[in-house]
């Protein structure tokens, strides 16, 4: 699951499990509400637009642009420093080194 805001509006679009069949809900909050209202030890900002279930990624890509794939297949670009932040939140959370 990932919460990601829509393009100039206040609106919260959050992807459920099964994206593939096109599952998912649009919320008239803005991002910095929904974040607040979910656990902070399983989802994590990685980006101005985009919240995400650390247990629902399965991989992460580090090449020119760095993205996440979440384990119904859908993919988030984030900026270097979202990248670097969930590393290191992961590692804490994990207790290991990534």
């Amino acid at each position: 699951m990932c919460v990601e805001t829509h393009k100039g509006t206040h609106k919260s679009e959050i992807v459920l499990k099964h994206h593939a069949k096109r599952e998912h809900i649009v919320v008239n909050k803005p991002l910095l509400e929904m974040e607040k209202k979910l656990p902070e030890n399983i989802f994590f900002r990685v980006s101005l637009t985009s919240i995400v279930n650390i247990t629902a990624i399965r991989t992460i890509h580090r090449n020119v642009q760095y993205t996440l794939t979440l384990t119904n297949g859908y993919r988030i670009q984030i900026p270097r420093t979202g990248y670097k932040l969930l590393i290191s939140f992961m590692e804490k959370i994990y207790e290991t080194i990534i």
